[in-house]
């Protein structure tokens, strides 16, 4: 995630969930669409974190729907827990985003590394997102240019997950990133593109994948997502750390997917 913690690089697993009564196509500027996913209105999913290949913690994900400001959105809570060595590092998000534009409403996120804690509240308006920052006893409010196609970094997971992608087609956007560095957020550019298709075995099983990458300003993550209907994220990992997330366990009300068997 694009974190300021261990996990510095690797960025925020959220596959927000849209409900499962459709699937329809839409636009999300010249060159590349979406397609929302045909999964329910709830879903929890846990990930295990490792660092050159070893356990450091876990990653956990649970998306309800709702309103934000009477506007209907998804509201996807995230809590990340890893030590390195002495240090214990917990970095809980929750992100508000429009179901039927996928267009980022707030964003909220709290990051405690040892005694340090660092919040963020980034509030999502007509060409512009109000960002405040409050460490070390300090408030600092910043705004922030919001361009067509502008995403919260905390969504990039769900984007990937909805994205259709051709090869050599890659798709690019602006991605707001409210913790920094530096202080007060940054808009940087990033893009998906289609590596091909691979099949994948995590601790929750074998999944029929396809295979992106993504790049945020000059950070490259690479994901897999299954095939399958609902488009879970399974992998998500960052050679440049040696880091990676790996699906553990899926609690999905009403829609059981199966992964492919070895």
């Amino acid at each position: 995630m694009l974190r300021a913690t261990a996990s510095a690089v690797l960025l925020s697993l959220v596959p927000l969930v849209f409900a499962a009564t459709g699937c329809g196509r839409s636009h999300l500027g010249t060159g590349w669409s979406f397609r929302k996913p045909a999964i329910p209105e709830s879903e929890a999913l846990v990930y295990r974190v490792t660092a050159d290949g070893d356990s450091i913690g876990t990653h956990r994900m649970i998306v309800k729907k709702g309103y934000f400001r009477d506007v209907p959105s998804f509201m996807i809570e995230l809590v990340t827990r890893t030590r390195t060595g002495s240090l214990e590092t917990i970095d809980s998000s929750v992100v508000f985003v429009s179901q039927d534009t996928i267009a980022p409403l707030s964003s909220f996120r709290f990051v405690r590394a040892g005694s340090r804690l660092v919040s963020t509240a980034a509030n999502y308006g007509d060409g512009s997102v109000a960002v405040t920052t409050f460490a070390g006893g300090e408030e600092q409010q910043k705004m922030l240019p919001a361009q067509p196609k502008t995403f919260d970094v905390d969504q990039l997971t769900f984007l990937g997950r909805t994205v259709t992608l051709g090869l050599n087609r890659p798709a690019k956007f602006n991605v707001v990133i409210p913790i920094g560095p530096p202080a007060g957020g940054v808009v940087t550019k990033a893009h998906f593109e289609a590596v091909g298709d691979e099949m994948v075995t995590v601790p929750a099983g074998s999944f029929d994948c396809r295979r992106i990458t993504l790049t945020v300003g000059e950070n490259q993550v690479e994901l897999w997502y299954e095939k399958a209907p609902a488009q879970r994220l399974i992998r998500y990992g960052a050679a440049e750390v040696r880091m990676a997330f790996e699906l553990v366990s899926a609690a999905v009300a009403g829609y059981p997917v199966a992964p492919v068997s070895e």
